[in-house]
């Protein structure tokens, strides 16, 4: 089976939540700058998510790597301009993509980006992915 790394959409950052009073990180948010034009997405500062019809998907097949987690989003200052070209439109509802497997191995991993089998990237497929960046991944 082959693998292929994948560079997502960058639709923001993925920032740690601290405790105003003691500095403790108490959570983890997704800073929106950019509308998201795909199911499957990234995030400055390490982080992958998906949309909720990529989200069901996953669900339903039988891949490995990866679990599916909600995430806080917060608005960037930035996505003012994304709403203009949008205008009406809801944004899509988004969850974590928590990459668990190991790269080469499982069908989603990570080696410094997105690593995913060719059964996973035939699902990918079949979803909106206009910004992908897909290379072949060599083990070593």
């Amino acid at each position: 089976m082959g693998y292929y790394k994948i560079g997502a959409q960058c639709i923001g950052t993925f920032d740690k939540v601290e405790d105003e009073d003691t500095d403790a990180i108490i959570g983890e948010e997704l800073v929106v700058d950019h509308w998201p034009e795909d199911d499957i997405l990234s995030a400055m500062v390490g982080g992958h998510f998906v949309t909720r019809r990529l989200a069901d998907a996953l669900s339903n097949a039988a891949l490995t790597g990866f679990q599916l987690k909600p995430v806080n989003i917060v608005e960037g200052e930035q996505l003012y301009v994304s709403r203009k070209v949008h205008p009406g439109e809801e944004m899509p509802e988004i969850l974590q993509l928590e990459l668990t497997g190991k790269a080469g191995k499982d069908d989603f991993g990570r080696d410094k980006v997105l690593v995913v089998s060719e059964r996973a990237m035939e699902l990918l497929k079949k979803f909106s992915f206009k910004y992908r960046i897909v290379e072949d991944y060599v083990t070593v």
